[in-house]
């Protein structure tokens, strides 16, 4: 099935280069995402958002959903939760890293409610991507100039065993309040990491 990209309103980087689109994705603009999109000469399939603190020339020939503006969701959680309606299986959310940091830690929140219902989703902006998984062996292709971390978005992750690093884990853990598994650099083009138990984030950041 097609993709679903959602664009935030806060991007570190050039969309063009970040959004891998093929023609039959589908793009959601969160909010003034809306004039990321624009500037780069994008046109998303529908715009959601309460539009609170920003004032939008809406286009005529793009779906606006408006949501209220004392909600319990943030504008890309509801993004997210459209799309999953829509049978989506597979997210990415263009930005959203950095700038207040209440938005960063909201995002990834996204993540996990995404996996916890069997959708992946991935945050990505120029310098990072950041992805949530269950107990599983995850393979990474290696990218240039970027170095894997790895966190333990449970209290404890265990049984944590990784290949084609410079720094490996052999059945080990990682705790939720102990920041171990910073910057490690690849070996060989793909890497691996598997664990049995807990929730792991998973991030590659370039220098």
């Amino acid at each position: 099935m097609c993709r679903c990209f959602i664009i935030t309103s806060y991007l570190n980087g050039d969309l063009l280069c970040i959004l891998d689109k093929n023609k039959e994705d589908f793009i959601i603009c969160a909010d003034n995402g809306y004039a990321v999109a624009r500037n780069n000469g994008i046109v998303p399939n529908i715009i959601i958002g309460d539009f609170d603190s920003i004032e939008i020339d809406f286009p005529s020939d793009v779906e606006i959903l408006q949501l209220p503006v004392e909600k319990d969701v943030t504008d890309t959680l509801a993004c997210v939760k459209y799309a999953i309606n829509k049978g989506f299986k597979e997210i990415i959310i263009i930005g959203g890293i950095g700038g207040r940091l209440d938005h960063t830690m909201a995002n990834l929140q996204c993540l996990l409610y995404g996996i916890s219902l069997g959708v992946n989703i991935e945050l990505r902006d120029n310098n990072n991507i950041a992805t949530i998984h269950f107990p599983s062996e995850i393979i990474i292709k290696k990218k240039e100039n970027f170095k894997l971390s790895l966190f333990s978005f449970s209290d404890i992750c265990s049984g944590i065993s990784t290949k084609g690093l410079k720094y490996q884990l052999f059945n080990d853990k990682l705790f939720q309040g102990f920041p171990l598994g910073i910057s490690n650099e690849f070996t060989a083009e793909y890497a691996s990491v598997s664990f049995g138990s807990g929730i792991l984030l998973l991030i590659l950041s370039k220098d």
